[in-house]
């Protein structure tokens, strides 16, 4: 109710601008699959409470699949509706794309260790920015929420999306962060603001046995190809208490701890492995 043209000339030091991302693509490995629709929905917020001041135009666009590349899937078909007629002669213009990233303070996604790997390959401005996390930097369950999946957290809060197409999950994912909690009577934008301010932490299951991957896996620990290690992005306050689990639930007593922890950067949260 605060949010008038006066409050906003008077408090221009405590706007800032987001930009909500999402990317449909050919499959989850950002190494080898490649983005088939991006979408951009750039926004105003007060960063004290985390009131949403205004929705700006949204970019979103197609792209064809490379040159020799792999068809797309009858799965990804199914899962987004989007067929390769769709996709013929369309591009993205990164330039319009890049300049988007380079006028925001915080890029948001709902899974943004996905997105951000994708977005990080084709522009050098994405590996530049501060990344949030709708689904991880909100603590749904703590909330009454059984599940951090968009569709279903939408649903839960009285909406519906078409899932799985990007412009639709942007403007659903900024309609449910910029709801109101019923606990804090605050946006829960708020709460991912704060959580973007704490370093996190990545803990590797260094040398963990083999017959603990599917315990691992249950665990939100995440296997590395690349560097054959599981690995967890753990808050500071939460590292012990985490590494007391892999030595009783991981490692064998004669084996002692074995993980490693490193802290990760602000700007680097969320980046690929």
């Amino acid at each position: 109710d605060y949010l008038s043209d006066d409050w906003k000339q008077e408090n221009i030091d405590n706007i800032r601008s987001g930009l909500v991302i999402d990317v449909e693509t050919t499959g989850t490995s950002y190494a080898h699959d490649q983005i088939i629709e991006l979408a951009m929905l750039p926004f105003k917020f007060n960063k004290n409470d985390g009131a949403l001041i205004e929705v700006n135009e949204s970019y979103s666009s197609f792209n064809e699949i490379r040159e020799g590349a792999e068809p797309l899937s009858e799965f990804v078909s199914q899962l987004t509706g989007i067929v390769e007629n769709d996709l013929a002669g369309q591009m993205i213009n990164w330039d319009v794309a890049n300049q988007l990233l380079k006028t925001t303070d915080l890029v948001i996604a709902h899974n943004a260790k996905f997105d951000r790997a994708f977005l990080d390959a084709q522009s050098l401005v994405s590996k530049s920015k501060h990344w949030g996390c709708s689904m991880s930097q909100i603590d749904w369950m703590a909330k009454g929420f059984r599940t951090r999946g968009l569709e279903l957290l939408c649903q839960r809060h009285g909406f519906f999306v078409n899932s799985h197409r990007a412009l639709s999950d942007t403007e659903a994912t900024l309609h449910l962060i910029t709801s109101i909690d019923k606990e804090t009577a605050k946006p829960y934008l708020k709460e991912l603001l704060e959580n973007v301010k704490i370093p996190q932490i990545i803990l590797e299951a260094t040398h963990a046995p083999f017959e603990s991957k599917d315990l691992l896996k249950s665990r939100s620990y995440r296997w590395s190809p690349e560097k054959r290690v599981w690995s967890k992005l753990v808050v500071e306050a939460a590292l012990e208490e985490e590494k007391e689990w892999l030595s009783e639930k991981v490692y064998p007593q004669a084996m002692g701890d074995k993980s490693t922890a490193y802290k990760v950067p602000l700007k680097d949260t969320f980046k690929a492995d």
